[in-house]
């Protein structure tokens, strides 16, 4: 029996940082100075692995990643330096893990449900409120079953059934969201 190599430390420390929160997706809510709440939920592909969606988050970071980058390269030719065949070097580097990065994680995107609601927290009586506690409840059913898997109370397949409901019930919420004033369907 042949023993695998432990994975390198930068490795291990770049695989909990993409380990982040959720296995099922995320819940993201803002909330703008004028009383507009805005939420989008997540719920990847159910029994999605964890390499998977490790390469999708790594997928979204990149943005804030190049981002990085050029401000990196601002501040070096701020200060003088030539960092002309850096620059190249580093563009053609990033502008190939997008590339493969987009093609890796295209199957996981589309099979991915996802819903954007935005409400006025201002106006009483919309119903828009409605729809934002539709995805928060939704987000709290995927961690109770993922805090449930944890503890041993649930087993996988017990998981991926909540999993796969909550899945079903954000692509509903998509479908009646594009009839719906204040849902905008990505």
């Amino acid at each position: 029996m042949t023993a695998t190599p432990a994975p390198h430390l930068g490795m291990r420390s770049l695989q909990r940082l993409l380990d982040r929160g959720d296995s099922w997706g995320h819940l993201t809510t803002t909330v703008s100075r004028y009383g507009c709440a805005s939420s989008t939920l997540v719920v990847y592909p159910p029994g999605t692995p964890a390499d998977e969606r490790r390469l999708l988050r790594l997928a979204e970071a990149l943005p804030v990643l190049g981002l990085a980058l050029l401000s990196g390269f601002a501040a070096l030719a701020l200060l003088g330096a030539d960092a002309v065949p850096l620059a190249i070097t580093a563009a053609t580097a990033y502008i190939a893990a997008l590339v493969l990065l987009t093609h890796r994680t295209a199957r996981l995107r589309q099979g991915s449900a996802r819903v954007t609601v935005t409400a006025s927290l201002l106006v009483s009586g919309t119903g828009d409120t409605d729809d934002l506690d539709s995805l928060a409840s939704v987000a709290a059913a995927l961690r109770r079953a993922d805090d449930r898997l944890r503890k041993g109370c649930f087993s996988p397949l017990e998981h991926e059934m909540v999993w796969s409901a909550a899945h079903q019930a954000v692509t509903t919420l998509h479908t009646s969201a594009r009839r719906t004033r204040g849902a905008v369907p990505r």
